[in-house]
């Protein structure tokens, strides 16, 4: 009986020196966080306090004659690229329209054709493509 008295006073003792150990760990454990925190915390003050402000846009306001030669030359200007693509726009629909009008009387005169050979007429007429 007097071993299971000892072995639990070790047991015990064991106990108690871990317990010391874990508090001692612990606190030491606390002591390094709050001394990383307030390292934290300064550097952040001082990288908020250094750091550089953005710089606010300065507004450039021109006086009234200046403001109005800038507004008509740029008027201009959008009105002559806008000249020019119309031109480019005019031109490229012209041609097209030119070839779909071919293509159109071309197309009549196929027809016409097909007509006049359904109708039961001869056409003694060729064609320039026919022609090889």
């Amino acid at each position: 009986m007097d071993d299971d008295f000892i072995t639990t006073r070790q047991m015990l003792r064991e106990a108690i020196a871990l317990d010391d150990a874990a508090r001692t760990d612990f606190e030491q454990f606390e002591s390094e966080r709050r001394v990383r925190e307030q390292t934290e915390l300064r550097q952040h003050l001082i990288r908020k306090t250094h750091m550089p402000q953005p710089t606010q846009q300065q507004q450039h306001d021109l006086d009234p004659i200046t403001q109005a030669r800038w507004d008509a030359w740029l008027d201009r200007r959008v009105s002559d690229m806008l000249s020019k693509f119309a031109g480019a726009m005019g031109d490229e629909v012209g041609r097209t329209a030119a070839k779909l009008q071919a293509e159109i009387s071309q197309l009549r005169e196929e027809v016409e054709l097909l007509r006049s050979i359904a109708a039961g007429k001869t056409v003694d007429m060729k064609r320039d493509r026919d022609v090889a």
